[in-house]
């Protein structure tokens, strides 16, 4: 019998650290869930800015060269203005500035390395959108475009900013300003590698308008993770959407909700079998 009670005591003893276990781990857990869920909309803030500075400064130029009808512009100079510009306030380089007038590149910043790109028609529909890029350009709309990262190129992330001029009274379509920066770079600057420094595994993908996914930067698996943290959000014309997730997650809450049934039911067990052997136990009378 005082054996029975000592086992007892010891599983009801076990079984209250384990709840109480069970739910202090769930505050921690809901606590670190919450401060990830800061650092990844925090991370993605940074994105945001990153493009928002880019689109801001090159909207100034794409203004002057609107306001002044593309004449008495020196390019190369008013790009490399730009190219500083944007360097200096976001670390991102970048790596093509260019003016295309009716779509089709005239003249293109820095010259070195780029001088293949002279003659680029970015309605050429074998390449491009060509009717409905065009439409949207003439409604004065930014259009983004990101080229995933492949064995032959390191991906690039650029904007195009149509420029338009007024004749009595309405706006005309006149050409583009195109900005593009290396991809890999960008991220460099977006650092969105320090959340592999803060214990966060992550995903940087870019949603089609068809719903397809395009991963831009990973690391990490995401093929077991439970729950990961998902942000959606929208730059001009594009989806994108960040992932993050623990790299050593916490056991799931069903882990400790069966550890505290199984001692649970085992202190239940040794109840039962101990008013079972009272039961059994005769009694006599003294006299």
């Amino acid at each position: 019998m005082r054996k029975l009670w000592i086992a007892l005591s010891i599983l009801l003893f076990l079984f209250s650290m384990s709840v109480g276990h069970m739910f202090f781990q769930l505050r921690n857990a809901d606590q670190e869930r919450k401060r990830h869920e800061q650092i990844t909309q925090e991370q993605v803030d940074r994105i945001v800015f990153l493009m928002d500075v880019i689109t801001k400064k090159g909207d100034r130029l794409r203004k002057d060269i609107q306001n002044r009808h593309a004449k008495n512009i020196n390019f190369q100079e008013e790009a490399r203005t730009l190219s500083d510009a944007v360097q200096a306030e976001t670390g991102v380089s970048l790596k093509i500035v260019a003016l295309a007038p009716r779509g089709k590149i005239s003249e293109v910043y820095p010259r070195a390395n780029n001088e293949g790109l002279i003659g680029l028609n970015f309605f050429d529909r074998k390449r491009y959108r060509g009717d409905l890029e065009k439409q949207a350009f003439q409604k004065g709309e930014y259009l983004l475009d990101v080229l995933v990262p492949s064995e032959r190129s390191r991906g690039l992330i650029g904007c195009r900013a149509p420029i338009l001029w007024k004749v009595k009274d309405a706006q005309k379509f006149w050409g583009l300003l195109a900005l593009a920066a290396d991809l890999e770079d960008f991220c460099r600057a977006a650092e969105i590698d320090d959340l592999d420094e803060q214990g966060l595994d992550y995903r940087l993908s870019l949603i089609s308008n068809h719903g397809e996914s395009f991963i831009l930067r990973e690391k990490g698996n995401f093929n077991d993770k439970a729950d990961p943290i998902r942000i959606f959000f929208h730059l001009k014309n594009l989806t994108w959407e960040l992932q993050t997730s623990p790299k050593d997650e916490p056991p799931p809450s069903s882990f400790y909700g069966i550890a505290g049934a199984v001692i649970s039911g085992l202190a239940i067990f040794c109840l039962i079998g101990l008013v079972v052997k009272r039961q059994r136990i005769p009694d006599y009378e003294t006299d």
